[in-house]
């Protein structure tokens, strides 16, 4: 899964990159690395790209995919679990500036594809494995300040509300990261 996730954001820069320059178009192309902090887990990395297309002026539609992944997430006596989170979801972006530097602020949806591996040192040792996916709601708000024609640097902070329960029990997810955003026409 980590080689499948490195070819993709790869693959997104080569193509962000290669029609970075071709004009001053709007849309774009963005990766990102940081830090993520799941609810009553330590933080840990994280990774994400995302597609940026206007639709006006002021309002852009941006369809992303992250990952994230903590080896550790809980120790209790004689057992220890991962967690990693695969997300595909899209946003409803506003779009404004303050002089050079660009702003924006949403929400959307995302569905995330999740696996818990628990080990357990008991007798027999048994390490059950737990595949589910759940719907997520999201929230953003970023900056991109530029640094060359058609390149900015971006920065942004995000919460995740992902869905446990049919009760709407949620687990938030908050994000902050910066990268690269490629425009192109």
């Amino acid at each position: 899964m980590k080689k499948f996730l490195l070819a993709v954001v790869l693959g997104c820069i080569l193509i962000g990159s290669g029609s970075a320059f071709a004009g001053d178009g709007r849309n774009s192309v963005a990766v990102a690395g940081g830090l993520a902090w799941p609810e009553n887990i330590d933080a840990t990395w994280y990774v994400t790209a995302g597609f940026r297309f206007h639709v006006d002026d002021n309002w852009a539609i941006e369809p992303d995919f992250g990952y994230w992944k903590q080896n550790e997430a809980e120790v209790f006596p004689n057992v220890t679990y991962s967690l990693s989170d695969i997300h595909v979801g899209g946003n409803v972006l506003y779009i404004g500036s303050w002089g050079d530097i660009g702003m924006y602020g949403g929400g959307g949806a995302a569905a995330h594809w999740r696996k818990r591996e628990a080990e357990r040192d008991l007798v027999p040792p048994t390490n059950p494995t737990l595949e589910e996916t759940r719907l997520g709601l999201q929230i953003l708000w970023g900056l991109d300040i530029p640094i060359a024609h058609s390149v900015d640097f971006t920065v942004a902070i995000r919460d995740d509300f992902i869905f446990r329960d049919d009760d709407l029990d949620m687990q938030t997810v908050f994000k902050a990261y910066g990268g690269l955003r490629f425009y192109f026409n």
